[in-house]
Parts: structure tokens; C-alpha cells; sequence
């Protein structure tokens, strides 16, 4: 008979060992793509999990080796194993990691009740300033002063980018990327307001207001929705709603035929007046669009350009030129 013997299994240091390397590897990696996830979001989320994979086999062999009667020393530190079934939720200790994992391969994270886009995360903190400020207002301060400070280094640059031109991005639509792009070729664009004509407008009441044709002439496909993407670009301060019209006059005249226009006049029941506004870019819209919207080879249409030869005289009088 051959008195062959198992060969012993190799203490569970040499175990922990071989998987301290690969791990402290992956934590590295994952650290990294973290810091690059402007560039790639989904290899941070990919690495972070492979991280949870390699740390759940540590801790496999952990409770294994916890298990196992010839670790006297260790039977004696772990506790009796309750009746109760396991949970079918995953352990504590995944929860961090899954959260920075979703948060990796989503465009934004939740905390509490805000949204937080990573990449506003490291954009943040490449900028020198904490990612996430408490109420405190020694905090608070303490950032403002580090700003302050940067500002008065010698070598201190201007950067074109904002800060907040990567959350902006993952705030809008494809049909208010749409609109942008043809605000920043085309200029401002006319807009009505439907009132009731009164003497000298004492007690005139707003009937309709902002009818505009934007969403439509940017090509958007759903321009119904296009009174809720002026607001929102509104509301990032990349559009604003001017009182001032457009310098052709005769643009409103398409707008006064719509069928908001005609509905608004419809159910007035009297005179009514029309009131010519304008929308437009803001200047940080502007700075915006030079930095993130492409526009080459985009003529808004035929708007880029006023090819009639017209020239505008005060009061909305037009003539044309010799």
C-alpha cells in the first residue's frame, strides 16, 4: 500500500496572503477610475465590483477557517451561530461599496434627499473643495476663503469650463441641448404675450403669454414640451425671457397666427393686444454653449444668416436698401 499522505492545506495567513496582493491591486485601480470617472464611469463601476467580489472571498475563507475544528484559538472567539435563518439581504459591510459602485456606473447617486452626479463629485474636488459641505458655517467659510485665496495666487489662471457646466450637462434634455444649439447660431428669438386691450391698459389681464416657436424651429421631438424647456434652461441661467422684441417686427406676425395665439384671442371675447418679447441666451449660456455645444456646420435652419437686405428703422419701420 502507499502510505500516501494529504498534502497539509496552507495556513489561512498564506491564504489571506495570496489575495492581499490582488486586492490592494484592485482597490488602487478602482480609486484611480474614481478620480477618471469624467472620462469612463462604467470601468470605475466594473472595478469596484470586482473589488467586492475579491473582498467577499477573503471574508469566505475567514468565516471557513472560523469553522473549521483544528482552529482551537479560533472556535473560541466566534460566537454561537443563531437558529434563525440568514438574511437574504447582503452583508453590511457590501453596502459601501455597492453604493459607490452604483454611483460609478449611474450618472447620478442619491444622498438623502439630493442627487449628486459623480462627476460634479470630482470636478469638485479637483477644483480643491470638499465634495459634500455640512451646514456648518465654518465650513462654509472656510471654503469661500480657500476660493478667495486661489484667486490671488500669481499663478493663477482663468478657466474657460465652470465647474458647473458637468452638472448642467446631466440636467438637460436632448431637445434642450436642441434648443441651445440653435439659440447660440440663430440669436434671440421673438415671443408674444396675449392681453385685453383696456384704455391706456388700466386692468388689462394676461391671457397667454410666451408663445413662441423655439422648440419647433430647433427640430425638437417633442416641441408640445417646449414652454417646460425654456424653464428649465431658465432656471440653470442659460436662457432668459427679455421684455425687449427682436429687431424685425415682422417675425411676431408668424407668432400672432399660431393656434395658442388664436385660441388665446378666441377665448378673451374682446379686443386684445399683443405684447412682443424676446428670448434669448444669457451670458453664461453663451459661455456654456462655446464650451459644450458643437456647431459646426449648423446654419439654425436658414436663421444663421439674414440674407434679405433689409434694414430696420426705429418703431419697427422697415425699408430695403438701394
Amino acid at each position: 500500500m502507499n502510505d500516501e499522505r494529504p498534502e497539509p492545506e496552507k495556513p489561512r495567513s498564506d491564504q489571506l496572503a495570496g489575495l492581499a496582493a490582488p486586492l490592494a491591486q484592485l482597490g488602487v485601480q478602482a480609486v484611480q477610475d474614481l478620480a477618471a470617472v469624467v472620462r469612463s464611469t462604467r470601468t470605475a463601476g466594473r472595478d469596484v465590483w470586482r473589488l467586492i467580489n475579491v473582498v467577499e472571498r477573503v471574508r469566505k475563507v475567514d468565516w471557513a477557517d472560523a469553522e473549521s475544528p483544528e482552529s482551537p484559538a479560533v472556535e473560541t472567539e466566534v460566537e454561537e451561530p443563531s437558529e434563525e435563518p440568514a438574511p437574504a439581504s447582503p452583508p453590511v459591510w457590501r453596502a459601501p461599496f455597492m453604493r459607490v459602485a452604483d454611483a460609478a456606473v449611474s450618472p447620478t447617486m442619491r444622498f438623502g434627499t439630493a442627487v449628486v452626479s459623480p462627476m460634479r463629485r470630482v470636478v469638485s474636488d479637483a477644483m480643491g473643495r470638499p465634495p459634500e459641505l455640512g451646514d456648518r458655517e465654518e465650513d462654509l467659510r472656510d471654503v469661500a476663503e480657500g476660493l478667495i485665496r486661489r484667486s490671488l495666487e500669481p499663478d493663477a489662471v482663468f478657466a474657460r469650463r465652470h465647474p458647473a457646466f458637468a452638472q448642467i450637462l446631466a440636467e438637460l434634455t436632448p431637445d434642450e441641448a436642441r434648443i441651445l444649439r440653435f439659440l447660440t447660431v440663430a440669436g434671440p428669438q421673438p415671443s408674444i404675450d396675449i392681453r385685453t386691450k383696456t384704455p391706456f391698459q388700466i386692468g388689462s389681464e394676461r391671457i397667454a403669454h410666451g408663445i413662441n416657436m423655439i422648440a419647433q424651429m430647433s427640430g425638437c421631438r417633442w416641441p408640445e414640451f417646449g414652454e417646460n424647456y425654456l424653464s428649465n434652461l431658465n432656471r440653470l441661467g442659460l436662457v432668459q425671457f427679455s421684455k425687449e422684441p427682436v429687431e424685425d417686427y415682422r417675425r411676431y406676425s408668424l407668432l400672432e397666427v399660431q393656434p395658442d395665439a388664436l385660441e388665446a384671442i378666441e377665448h378673451a371675447g374682446r379686443s386684445t393686444l399683443s405684447i412682443y418679447r424676446s428670448v434669448h441666451l444669457s451670458a453664461f449660456g453663451h459661455q456654456f454653449c462655446e464650451v459644450c455645444v458643437d456647431t459646426d456646420g449648423y446654419d439654425a435652419g436658414g436663421w444663421a444668416v439674414n440674407e434679405r437686405g433689409d434694414r430696420i428703422v426705429r418703431f419697427g419701420l422697415v425699408t430695403r436698401d438701394a
